[in-house]
């Protein structure tokens, strides 16, 4: 006879700004966080024009030693020794047969280097750091963070912060301010310009109230989160990244150093480098749906006989250009004069090839 096991979700050290805010809450990665507060699309196109601000406190935090850097480079196919203090690189983290364990972000700060990692996954990379023989590295979990996102973003930091935020596009600096420290980085997942925060509970929670002072500021939750990293084109693990999705599959193979993979000398590196001469098997790809039609992630993608070409990753509607749209994988062999179809609701709907990203990038450089 088999038990029921119930898993404990974990509340956002900001679950009582949300309560306040009336937000409609949503389970996510085991945590219970914002889906939105006064509608995904409201708070989407908000974002586009003026600032948006999310509370990413469930994204895992892990310190590591600086000692360590050349131990992690094992792991990781980015050039991660070569960062200059207060540079951010996203890349990946390798498992032993060269397998994705997650995407992440690698902060070089003064004294140690900082992986902020997906919720979802952090189980699983605190697992392969632990194997990593002489790896120094501890998680920072009495920790919150917050992004702020969109047009105004620089402004709105620019109050509390006294005009002495002068970071360009992946940039880190630890700041002072009303007695609390913080790590700001101008990062962000939405394809406009922002910045992220990292600090203790109270430091964070008064700087909330400090940023909400300005009207261009809405909260914003995580349905609008996903459709704009969307428009962005920009990959979800699970979804666009995964075990069984590799970097040059996803076209994200700039995260594999063209030295070190000359050099060999971190895990996986023949694996990337056969399927670069010899070519991956699927390749990402935007498309837009031509119907008012929403393909979900796991669609089937056919050509006009029904042999199946592909799969769907992520879709949604984008309330920026008034159209569904969605990445997804298909057959590298794929001649692009040949019409596709995704399959939703045991219909067969035309979609249209589209570069990525869907809206233009507005990084501050």
């Amino acid at each position: 006879m088999s038990q029921n096991v119930q898993v404990k979700i974990k509340i956002s050290p900001l679950n009582y700004f949300h309560r306040s805010h009336s937000a409609v809450m949503t389970n996510f990665s085991g945590w219970k966080l914002p889906l939105y507060y006064t509608g995904i699309i409201q708070e989407h196109n908000h974002v586009r024009k003026y600032a948006g601000l999310f509370d990413i406190s469930h994204m895992g935090r892990i310190k590591i030693n600086l000692e360590s850097i050349n131990i992690l480079e094992r792991h990781i196919p980015s050039d991660i020794s070569g960062m200059k203090i207060g540079q951010v690189r996203y890349s990946v983290l390798i498992n032993k047969v060269g397998n994705l364990v997650d995407d992440l972000l690698v902060y070089r700060l003064k004294e140690s280097i900082l992986l902020v990692v997906n919720a979802s996954r952090l189980k699983e990379v605190l697992r392969n750091l632990l194997e990593i023989s002489g790896l120094l590295f501890k998680e920072l979990k009495n920790t919150a963070q917050i992004s702020i996102q969109g047009p105004k973003s620089q402004s709105i930091i620019k109050k509390v912060f006294e005009e002495s935020i002068k970071l360009k596009f992946m940039n880190v600096e630890e700041y002072n301010c009303k007695k609390f420290k913080f790590i700001i980085s101008r990062t962000g997942y939405t394809g406009e310009d922002g910045f992220e925060i990292i600090g203790n509970k109270e430091g964070i929670s008064s700087i909330i109230l400090l940023f909400l002072k300005s009207q261009e500021l809405k909260p914003i939750g995580l349905g609008a989160r996903d459709s704009l990293r969307l428009e962005a084109g920009l990959c979800l693990y699970g979804n666009e990244i995964a075990e069984s999705i590799n970097p040059i599959e996803a076209k994200i193979s700039w995260v594999l150093d063209k030295k070190r993979m000359k050099l060999g000398n971190f895990c996986g590196v023949n694996l990337f480098k056969n399927i670069l001469k010899n070519g991956p098997k699927i390749r990402r790809y935007g498309f837009i749906i031509t119907e008012k039609y929403i393909a979900r992630n796991g669609a089937k993608v056919k050509n006009e006989s029904g042999v199946i070409r592909g799969y769907i990753s992520s879709g949604c509607f984008s309330p920026t250009l008034n159209k569904s749209i969605c990445m997804g994988f298909i057959d590298s062999q794929w001649d692009k004069t040949e019409e596709l179809f995704v399959k939703i609701r045991k219909k067969l709907i035309k979609i249209k090839k589209i570069d990525l990203p869907f809206v233009k990038h507005k990084y501050h450089n």
